[in-house]
C-alpha cells in the first residue's frame, strides 16, 4: 500500500480520458454482463442467503414469491443502472473540463493507500 500510495504521488494529476477501444456489438456486451453476473458468487450467496428473509407470505406459493421478487429486484436494478449511465455521461465531461479534480482525485488515492497501510499495519 505504501508502494502504491509513492506511485500515484509520483504519478501526473493530469486525468487522460482519451482512451481508444473497440466497440463491441450491443448483443456481445449483453451477452458478457449476462455471463459475467449468472458465474458473480455474490449474486448467488445474496439469492441464497438473503432473499429467502424477505419472502412474505405462508399462503402464497413460494415460486410465485420468488418470480415476483426476482422481477422487482431486476426492476429496480435496471432503473438504477439506467440512472448512472445517463449520469455519467454528463459528470464525466464535467470532471474533465475541472483541471483541479485531477489533484484532488490523486490525493485522495494517496490518502486512502496510506490509511489502508496504516490499518494493515497497527491491526493484529
Amino acid at each position: 500500500m505504501l508502494f502504491l500510495a509513492y506511485t500515484v504521488f509520483k504519478s501526473s494529476d493530469v486525468i487522460n480520458a482519451n482512451l481508444q477501444t473497440e466497440s463491441k456489438p450491443l448483443g456481445a456486451l449483453f451477452k458478457q454482463g449476462f455471463i459475467m453476473n449468472v458465474i458473480n458468487p455474490k449474486v448467488s450467496i445474496f439469492f441464497m442467503a438473503f432473499f429467502p428473509a424477505f419472502l412474505f407470505s405462508e399462503t402464497h406459493s413460494l415460486v410465485v414469491q420468488f418470480y415476483g421478487l426476482g422481477f422487482l429486484f431486476m426492476s429496480i436494478s435496471f432503473v438504477i443502472f439506467s440512472i448512472l449511465v445517463f449520469f455519467s455521461s454528463s459528470l464525466g465531461s464535467l470532471l474533465k473540463s475541472n483541471n483541479r479534480f485531477g489533484t484532488v482525485l490523486k490525493w485522495a488515492q494517496i490518502t486512502v493507500f496510506l490509511g489502508i497501510a496504516v490499518f494493515i499495519l497497527t491491526t493484529q
